[in-house]
């Protein structure tokens, strides 16, 4: 969370599953979060996110990634592949602490 705090670009990593209101609404809600510190927004969608490590580190930029997918596809990344990011990784959830 310390390396997020100091982040001053953040992505939204949306799982292409993720497509009820209920995404649509948190995707507001995490976009509106991050601009409202002064912080630059991008979102990328993502179809598989056990191919995201992999996909990701082509773009330098980013300081952090927010994740937005269903449960299932978060607890199979967070298993096989949150340690493996060189930046940090965080839920809706961790961004409003950091």
């Amino acid at each position: 969370l310390n390396k997020t705090k100091l982040a001053t670009t953040i992505a939204i990593l949306i799982g292409t599953t993720s497509n009820s209101y209920s995404f649509r609404k948190l995707l507001r809600r995490t976009r509106h979060r991050i601009q409202s510190t002064g912080r630059t927004a991008y979102t990328f969608s993502v179809g598989k996110l056990s191919t995201a490590p992999n996909k990701l580190t082509n773009f330098a930029e980013i300081d952090a990634y927010v994740i937005i997918a269903c449960g299932e596809s978060i607890a199979k990344f967070w298993k096989m592949e949150r340690e493996e990011m060189l930046v940090p990784v965080l839920t809706p959830l961790e961004l409003d602490v950091a």
